[in-house]
C-alpha cells in the first residue's frame, strides 16, 4: 500500500510566504503535509495553523466543492505531498475505512465553514424554525448530527421507517416518489 501511495503522489516543496491554495480558485487535489507550518485564511482572516501530518484540500478532492474554501500560506519551508482526485478515488476504493475518516474530516470543516459564514443560528435558515427562540434552537442543535452525503448517495429511501428529519445546509438534492403500478 505504501509503495502504491508513493507512486500516486507528487512531492512539492514550498517556501515561506508561498500560497499553496487560493480561496475561490478551482481545485480537486488532496494535500498532505510532511514537514512545515501553514496558515489557513478565509476571506483574509486567520482560521488556524496546520503542520506535519495534517491534510487539506479534502473538500475539493472529494468533489464536495469545486473551488477552494480557504487560502493556505506557508509560514516556513514546507514539504507537501499531493494526491489527485482520481488517485484518491482509486485508493479509497481499495480502503473504504480511509474514506470514512476523510469524510468525517470534510464534515467537520464544512460545519465550521457554514458556522463562520452564518451570522445567525444555522437553523434560522430553515423556514420551519425562523420564528423560534435561540434557546429552543440551541436545544435542538444539541441533538443534531452532521452528515455528509456524496453525489449519488441516498439520504433516505421510500418505505423506510421515517424517524429522522433532514435539514439541507448546503447542496442540491433530487426527490423521487415511486408510485405503485
Amino acid at each position: 500500500v505504501i509503495n502504491l501511495l508513493e507512486q500516486l503522489m507528487t512531492r512539492w516543496i514550498f517556501f515561506k510566504g508561498d500560497e499553496i491554495l487560493t480561496q475561490g480558485e478551482p481545485g480537486d487535489s488532496l494535500f498532505m503535509i510532511s514537514m512545515g507550518a501553514l496558515e489557513v485564511l478565509q476571506n483574509g482572516h486567520h482560521l488556524c495553523h496546520l503542520g506535519s501530518g495534517d491534510l487539506f484540500g479534502e473538500l475539493g478532492a472529494l468533489g464536495i466543492s469545486k473551488t477552494r474554501t480557504a487560502s493556505i500560506r506557508c509560514k516556513d519551508i514546507c514539504d507537501v505531498y499531493v494526491l489527485s482526485k482520481e488517485a484518491l478515488r482509486y485508493l479509497l476504493g481499495l480502503h473504504p475505512t480511509a474514506q470514512e475518516a476523510l469524510r468525517q474530516l470534510a464534515t467537520v470543516r464544512m460545519r465550521s465553514d457554514v458556522e463562520r459564514s452564518s451570522e445567525k443560528h444555522i437553523l434560522l435558515h430553515c423556514p420551519l424554525f425562523q420564528q423560534s427562540s435561540r434557546k429552543f434552537l440551541d436545544r435542538i442543535s444539541e441533538h443534531m448530527e452532521d452528515r455528509l452525503f456524496m453525489e449519488g448517495e441516498d439520504l433516505c429511501k421510500q418505505g423506510e421507517k421515517g424517524d429522522t428529519m433532514f435539514i439541507l445546509v448546503k447542496g442540491i438534492l433530487d426527490v423521487f416518489v415511486w408510485k405503485e403500478g
